[in-house]
This record gives structure tokens, C-alpha cells and sequence, in this order.
């Protein structure tokens, strides 16, 4: 279940060039790759996946894992809709399995969403997004002391915020994530953002709009905002983010247990200011948690 859709690769360039360098790659590496590709989908010289893995691939036999994965997270971006992004994907899992025993001793689940990544089978649902969510999220309770937080990331902010809204873990993180306003139907998508939700929701060919607005009209989390059973929750965005209005951090603004924080002179997810974001996050989990 995955198509192409008519995208320049230089439009999500000038959109992603601050995501990865907040990721960590180096901007000559970067912009070496800019220059060289032509082409969104070919599997041939300037194609986008094929110039990333060539990056992605010099790293690894430099045993630069720690590089190798983020860059083969761009050659498998924006979606995984032909063998080239698979490929990719499947090396960037490799890659950060070799990466990992450098990490800090933490105990982290990593896991992709569905209709994303590895899970990209299953189309993307709210309802069925949560329930696999809510079974990792048991499994984590076995690991360690039995405390579980949840971080989640743009549209893995909207399961993180789910969960918070549910009280179903200790603590949750939302940087990003799309919970009411962004749901509106009419909305429009920008830098490709069209094609990679159409992707994630299921669809094998490029769906009409109304198709899209229908399904993502069941995103919405109003009904949980009427509630007030949260757990405690950490709510980020960038002020200037293109695919998430503001309404959708700010309508978390007087709840009880709830921190908002909408970092100006950034955009989605704030990438430009992970710097400025991340200590904030780890002050917050580790005042609330108590660790």
C-alpha cells in the first residue's frame, strides 16, 4: 500500500535542510547530496534515495553508524513508496542496532506508527494506531520499574497526547503532534505533506481530497479534551509550524498537570531549536517521574 506523487526534492530540502542538521549530519555532507539529486523516485544517480544511501553506505564502512542512521532515515523519507526507501529502511535498522551500544544506558522502546516505517502494512488509524500503542505500552510496564512515559513526534505527538489525555501512562510528551484544529476539513498541505498522509492512511494510489478529509476527521481528540482524567503532560511546538496550527499545542493551556510550551522563531516540532527543546524535556521527565 504505497504510491508515488508528483514532489521536488529541493522543496523538501529547503523545508527538512534544519531537521537534519539538528539530526546531526554534517551541513557539506548535506549539501553535497543537495547538489547532486535531480529526481524524488529514481533509483539511478541524482535519484533521492539512491544519493542518500551513497552517503548513508560511506559512513557505515567508516563505522560512523551514529550518522549512517540518520541518513538513511532521508533516503527512506517521505514515505516508503518504492523498493529504494525500503531498502533504506531496512539498512537504517541494521545500522542502529550497530549504533545502539554506544547509547546511554536508558531504557527506551523505540517503535514506528502504524502506516509508517516498518509498520507501513497496517494503515494509519486513530483507533488503531492507539491499540497497537496501548499494547506496547503494557510490554513497557515489564521493563525496569513499571513506569512507562510516552514521547511522541509531529503525527507520533498525536498518539503521545492520546495517551496523556487517556491517563494510560505515567507521562507524556506531545512535540508537534496534530490533535483537533489540524483535523479541520479544507485544510491544506505543504512540502508533500499530502502524499505522506495519504501514504500512511492506506491509500495505493494518490486519493482525492475529500477521501483524505473524511478519514482524518476521526483524528480528532475532542472528545478526550471534554474529559479531565489526564496524566501529567508536556505539550512543544514551534510557533511557525506549517502543518500544525497553533490551537492544537495552546488548547492544552489550563489543564490540570499540563505544561504548554510554544517556542517562538521555530516550526514543526521545532527541529531548528532541539537544542533549546530537549533539555526542557529531560528536566520535565525527570521532575515528573521522579528518577
Amino acid at each position: 500500500m504505497s504510491y508515488e506523487w508528483p514532489l521536488d526534492p529541493h522543496d523538501l530540502f529547503a523545508e527538512r535542510y534544519p531537521q537534519m542538521l539538528g539530526l546531526g549530519l554534517p551541513a557539506a555532507d548535506i549539501d553535497a547530496v543537495r547538489a547532486a539529486v535531480t529526481d524524488m523516485w529514481a533509483d539511478t544517480p541524482g535519484g533521492w534515495a539512491y544519493e542518500w544511501s551513497r552517503l548513508a553506505g560511506r559512513y557505515a564502512g567508516e563505522g560512523r553508524h551514529d550518522l549512517a542512521v540518520p541518513a538513511y532515515g532521508n533516503a527512506k523519507f517521505p514515505t516508503l513508496a518504492n523498493q529504494p526507501m525500503r531498502r533504506a529502511l531496512a539498512h537504517q535498522a541494521e545500522q542502529y542496532q550497530r549504533a545502539a551500544p554506544t547509547f546511554p544506558r536508558t531504557r527506551i522502546l523505540a517503535f514506528d506508527l502504524a502506516g509508517t516505517g516498518e509498520t507501513s502494512h497496517v494503515p494509519m488509524t486513530h483507533d488503531g494506531g492507539t491499540e497497537i500503542i496501548d499494547g506496547l505500552i503494557a510490554h513497557a510496564r515489564t521493563i525496569g520499574n513499571g513506569q512507562v512515559a510516552h514521547f511522541g513526534l509531529s503525527m507520533g505527538g498525536h498518539y503521545s497526547a492520546t495517551t496523556g489525555l487517556t491517563g494510560s501512562v505515567d507521562a507524556a510528551v506531545d512535540l508537534g503532534g496534530p490533535v483537533e484544529a489540524a483535523f479541520t476539513a479544507g485544510r491544506s498541505f505543504a512540502h508533500g505533506m499530502e502524499g505522506i498522509v495519504g501514504n500512511a492512511l492506506g491509500y495505493d494510489a494518490i486519493p482525492t481530497p475529500g477521501q483524505v478529509a473524511a478519514q482524518l476527521s476521526t483524528f480528532t481528540l475532542r472528545p478526550l479534551f471534554d474529559r479531565d482524567a489526564n496524566a501529567p503532560m508536556l505539550v512543544i511546538n514551534g510557533a511557525d509550524d506549517v502543518h500544525v496550527p497553533r490551537h492544537d499545542t495552546l488548547v492544552f493551556q489550563g489543564r490540570r498537570d499540563t505544561r504548554v510550551e510554544l517556542i517562538p522563531g521555530t516550526g514543526h516540532c521545532a527541529v531548528t531549536k532541539l537544542a533549546q527543546v530537549m533539555p526542557i524535556i529531560y528536566d520535565w521527565l525527570t521532575r515528573t517521574l521522579k528518577v
